[in-house]
């Protein structure tokens, strides 16, 4: 009978019990049937009959019932190549997980090589490159371990394109700095890229040092598909020979097939050694241009025609994913020819004399005074390219917020303009040069320029199936409604319903490419027009949109979370916009949501909850500072955490202020990027406010802050004064500077009362207008204009007459 641990670890192996029952130290029988064990004893025991019968050596068992290898605890195979096999395996001495790749018998006749040129990779040390922990020989087989890092890879792993620009450029700098150590790869594949937390460039099993091979003189290593031209005919390679693989992995991305196919892998090497592969954009013209142009550059049969560094690579991927030119050049005419002539002298000298007689006069395409439809090409390029780099810009969110490159935009938009104002441009490119400039302008936060520019797609796209458009803009719209529906500020909610109606009717009526589509936005319809009524055959309707395979989860879940919202059940809409996130982490919207739903779910009442809303609206922030949506989101977070006496602060709150604290570094990044916001500069006045009103509560001095506040919040003013809120946040400044002054200062109640006048001029029947105006009349001691004042925010909002019922008995009292 086996010992209990290897049954354990079979069973493990065969997904019968968990990982923490493998790892109990109780009996395998305590977990496992009778009918388990026999099977595991009779597995056991056939491995030991071979053995014994001398059929196959213990070495050679490993490959079929691996256990135990060395010192290693073998769990179960993860994959194979590169002249082995990888393991998962457990490191009894350091208690951890590892992937142990064990070579073939014979792959290396030298181990102390083989071990001193491990050292040299186990040395190399780069986020992106699986760290090798450990490296010998047990049974005559040498063998290294490394980080295991999961079993997900690009192999069988669909990205979209700019996400996987994102995780190519990436692998290009950790092959640069093998490269700089004198370490080339040579087996770059989808198997070798690991999907981790980061990307990750695993088994350099066959990778080539500067002074010697990994593997045996003369061997030709890699894998067909992916092997460049000087390593199929067996030549001397370097660092261009990654470069060349990096390509494929590109090629393939672009093109959804690899460049050469074939019966064998001898076919596969000679045609990659001597043939040219199909361009990507002839497979699949959907192709970026700019993206074709990188891959045939790195794929260049000679090294020196490649790039020279995979620095140099990855430097153009992240040109392209951020709008911006490209170093690589397609080949000329000329290069091209002389290509033609390397593969097919004796052909090309017959083709010369046809093609110089065509360009001589004239009729030969590439002559520079026949160029039909050159314009129309030009335009198809620049919008077809710009589209695509404004759709994949988004991946830029999944980034670090100060990593994210608002340039990219302005530069796609900057060449998009002068191609837009063509008069000859079809009404085809015309709509979708105007939708893709909608698209960065909504990103950018400029909602009125967005509206402008579908405008314009819409006229353009008349006559075509443009709902896309429409709905569009009944989205942007939407926002706006939400907003000023929750914020209470409702004067233009009625006007902004009826655009949102007409929208989604118009959507409908010029149709939709997509059924999905067309479906959502009836179910939009239908709320809008029947309201309350409609609202659970709305969310059943959704809940039937978001099962649809392959469409955006994200969007059902966040327009869910937000008919839930506005019925209040704010625990359901909470879960909707986490799920929102969760499926497109660059969801500003769907944070702005949760943090709404979090900051009304107990009336501002719990402290938990209004701090995690606070964390997610700063994140919305960092994000993307220049959306305008989450900076009045943040003030009206600020304005509703207001609830306490400036004069008589009882709950300090350090948790809240180092929040607040943090939020005002992302509003400030946001004010260097849009200093002429009048969103950002009420809500910078606002974090402000409530930084000051922190402070006080905590015996601290909030003079700097109030004085800042009031600083953005004239600001804002000077931009926009016709709305209430920055009025009713700089009269709360003003007041809170008063109050810090002993005696209490006059200059600053004095222009307190100016700007709280202003604030019920615009919004009488705002409560916190009324009350703030009530802390400024207590402390200029007119205390029953305080009370007065009190008394009418009671009326308007009565849930605050607890609290301020002290204060107005107080101010009676001193009446």
């Amino acid at each position: 009978m086996a010992d209990d641990s290897t049954f354990l670890r079979a069973a493990l192996e065969r997904g019968w019990i968990s990982r923490k029952q493998a790892e109990s130290g109780r009996p395998a029988a305590d977990f496992l049937s009778p009918e388990q064990l026999r099977e595991l004893e009779t597995g056991r025991s056939l491995a030991s009959r071979v053995l014994e019968a001398g059929l196959l050596k213990g070495g050679d068992l490993l490959e079929a019932a691996p256990t135990r290898f060395g010192r290693y605890e073998i769990l179960r195979e993860i994959g194979q190549g590169g002249g082995g096999r990888v393991y998962l395996a457990r490191d009894p001495e350091l208690g951890r997980e590892v992937a142990v790749k064990i070579l073939d018998r014979g792959s290396f006749a030298q181990p102390e090589r083989f071990r001193r040129e491990m050292g040299i990779l186990a040395a190399l040390r780069h986020p992106n490159i699986v760290p090798v922990f450990d490296a010998g020989s047990h049974d005559g087989r040498p063998y290294y371990a490394m980080e295991y890092a999961g079993d997900r890879s690009l192999a069988g792993t669909k990205l979209p394109l700019p996400e996987f620009t994102r995780v190519l450029e990436q692998v290009a700098l950790a092959c640069h700095a093998a490269h700089e150590k004198g370490i080339v790869h040579r087996d770059l594949k989808p198997a070798n890229i690991l999907l981790s937390d980061r990307p990750l460039v695993a088994d350099f099993g066959i990778a080539k040092t500067a002074d010697a091979d990994l593997t045996e003189t003369g061997q030709t290593l890699g894998t067909p598909h992916y092997m460049s031209p000087e390593q199929a005919e067996g030549r001397e390679v370097d660092a261009r020979t990654d470069v060349y693989s990096l390509g494929v992995l590109l090629y393939e991305a672009l093109a959804g097939r690899r460049p050469f196919s074939g019966t064998g892998a001898l076919e596969i090497a000679r045609k990659v050694a001597h043939e040219e592969p199909p361009r990507p954009r002839a497979v699949d013209p959907g192709a970026p241009r700019d993206l074709e142009i990188v891959t045939l550059r790195a794929m260049a049969k000679r090294p020196k025609d490649r790039y020279p560094t995979a620095r140099a690579f990855a430097e153009d991927l992240a040109a392209w994913r951020e709008g911006r030119p490209v170093s690589a050049r397609p080949p000329s005419l000329r290069e091209r020819a002389a290509a033609l002539v390397r593969r097919h002298p004796k052909k090309s000298l017959v083709a010369a004399g046809a093609l110089l007689a065509l360009v001589a006069v004239g009729l030969f395409p590439g002559s520079r005074d026949f160029i039909p439809g050159r314009r129309l090409e030009r335009a198809q390029q620049v919008i077809g390219d710009e589209a695509r780099a404004i759709e994949g810009w988004q991946v830029n969110l999944y980034k670090p917020a100060k990593e994210i490159s608002y340039k990219a935009l302005e530069e796609s938009l900057a060449r998009l303009e002068p191609v837009l104002g063509w008069e000859d441009l079809t009404p085809v490119l015309r709509r979708q040069g105007h939708a893709a400039a909608a698209r960065a302008q909504l990103f950018m936060g400029r909602t009125s320029d967005a509206l402008r520019e579908l405008d314009r797609a819409i006229e353009a796209g008349r006559g075509q199936r443009n709902g896309e458009d429409y709905l569009e803009r009944a989205r942007v719209r939407w926002e706006d409604l939400l907003r000023e529906a929750l914020s209470k500020g409702d004067s233009e909610a009625p006007r902004l319903k009826e655009r949102v109606l007409g929208d989604l009717q118009a959507a409908l009526d010029a149709g939709f490419q997509d059924e999905w589509w067309r479906d959502f936005a009836r179910a939009l319809l239908h709320l809008a027009r029947s309201g309350e009524r409609a609202v659970e055959a709305t969310l059943r309707e959704l809940d039937r949109l978001g099962a649809v395979e392959g469409k955006p989860v994200e969007e059902v879940a966040k327009m869910r979370g937000d008919l839930l919202l506005l019925l209040k059940r704010h625990d359901e809409a909470a879960a909707e916009y986490r799920k929102a996130a969760a499926a497109r982490p660059s969801y500003v919207q769907a944070y702005n949501g949760l943090a709404l739903a979090l900051a009304l779910r107990h009336r501002g009442e719990d402290r938990e909850d209004v701090h995690e809303a606070f964390r997610v609206a700063f994140q919305a922030i960092d994000l993307n500072p220049r959306y305008e949506a989450s900076y009045f989101l943040f003030a009206w977070l600020c304005r509703g955490t207001l609830r306490s006496s400036p004069r008589d602060l009882a709950r300090a709150d350090p948790a809240a202020l180092a929040l607040v604290e943090s939020a005002l570094a992302s509003l400030n990044r946001g004010i260097s990027l849009r200093p002429d916001s009048y969103a950002l500069r009420v809500a910078h006045g606002s974090g402000c406010v409530m930084k000051a009103h922190l402070l006080a509560g905590m015996g601290r001095d909030p003079g700097p802050a109030a004085r800042e506040a009031a600083g953005s919040l004239a600001a804002a003013i000077e931009r926009d004064g016709r709305r209430y809120e920055p009025w009713l946040a700089l009269g709360a400044a003003e007041t809170l500077l008063a109050a810090n002054q002993v005696p209490v200062g006059r200059k600053e109640l004095e222009r307190a009362e100016r700007s709280l006048a202003e604030a019920l001029e615009r919004a009488p029947r705002s409560a916190p207008v009324h009350r703030w105006a009530g802390y400024r009349h207590f402390l200029a001691g007119r205390f029953a204009d305080a009370a007065a004042a009190w008394r009418r925010a009671v009326e308007l909002e009565p849930g605050l007459a607890e609290e301020l019922r002290p204060d107005i008995d107080e101010a009676e009292a001193r009446r």
